[in-house]
């Protein structure tokens, strides 16, 4: 079977499953977001030489207004328990695609968009239902530049947390530095207006401009590149040299100081208390106000230092307040 048709038949695998579960009733759309939205799954080659799926298989469904929200997590943990694939099912209302809201609750409609909320309308697409995807112009312009910071320092909380707890397993530790290296990427193209949703493209985009390479370091366009290859392309595996990588992190987090990002504009009520609950329970090491700021900032200066006796505590309250 090859990419073309194994994808063919895991949509319509998972449309069946959705319909077989009450779907029709309860949702109005069932959008395809992530590596699949953008067409961009990574694959490889097992010893044997089957296909082998890499990616999760992000799925957005669109509620119905008067659905119960029970109903629908109903549906996605019974959709969710039928597939062998890494199957990330979550849900929307509908208020939040016909608004382009970031966040399934606002009270009013967000000027700045979420990162999230501009791959949604730009990386995404319907493959069953209401489209609601095109009635909305995201663009780069709209994005709240905080998010660059959020992108870099989430990835080195994740990173540290799941190597710290997989007994430093070589394959986690290989694959999350790798993600490090493209989310700096990606937030370089994020902060310069330059950033789109697909891998692919924004390897375009910044190959194009030699200029930014040169402020993340010396070595950067040969370890991205190699990184790119096994994370993206199903090439050979690779892990960034630590020294390299803490200079890729010390500069683009001068870039991050350098336009003072250190207030998110994109909160909500919501979420704010959400957090705040949690970090409460984490003994509130970071202050009371600006917490998330403080934890962020914390990530990537502790990274860029390699203390990673101050990155693994730092990560554990990241873990439990904000991821």
């Amino acid at each position: 079977m090859n990419k073309e048709e194994y994808t063919s038949e895991l949509l319509k695998r998972l449309v069946d499953s959705i319909f077989r579960h009450g779907g029709e009733r309860l949702i109005s759309s069932i959008i395809l977001t992530g590596s699949f939205g953008r067409e961009e799954p990574t694959w490889s080659i097992d010893p044997e030489g089957r296909l082998v799926l890499k990616s999760d298989v992000e799925v957005s469904v669109v509620q119905k207004k008067y659905v119960k929200s029970k109903d629908v997590r109903k549906l996605i943990m019974s959709v969710r328990d039928e597939f062998p694939e890494d199957l990330n099912l979550m849900s929307f209302n509908e208020s939040r695609l016909r608004n382009a809201s970031n966040f399934n609750y606002s009270i009013c409609k967000q000027r700045h968009k979420t990162l999230f909320t501009f791959d949604l309308f730009n990386g995404s697409k319907t493959i069953w239902g209401i489209d609601y995807l095109g009635n909305h112009r995201i663009t780069i312009d709209d994005v709240d530049p905080y998010e660059a910071k959020r992108l870099v320092a989430n990835r080195i909380g994740e990173y540290a947390f799941l190597t710290h707890n997989n007994n430093n397993d070589i394959y986690v530790r290989k694959q999350w530095k790798g993600k490090i290296v493209l989310a700096i990427c990606s937030a370089c193209l994020l902060l310069n207006k330059l950033y789109v949703s697909s891998y692919h493209g924004q390897k375009e985009v910044f190959l194009a401009h030699p200029e930014l390479a040169l402020k993340l370091g010396d070595n950067f366009i040969q370890d991205y590149n190699s990184t790119f290859s096994f994370l993206r392309d199903g090439g050979e595996s690779f892990e960034v040299d630590d020294t390299n990588l803490r200079e890729y992190v010390e500069n683009i987090n001068k870039e991050f100081k350098g336009v003072q990002l250190e207030t998110p504009r994109v909160n909500n009520l919501m979420r704010l208390i959400k957090d705040s609950i949690k970090y409460l329970k984490t003994g509130c090491k970071y202050g009371i106000t600006g917490f998330e700021n403080k934890i962020l900032s914390s990530l990537l200066d502790a990274f860029e230092r390699g203390d990673k006796d101050s990155l693994n505590k730092t990560a554990l309250v990241w873990h439990n307040c904000i991821y």
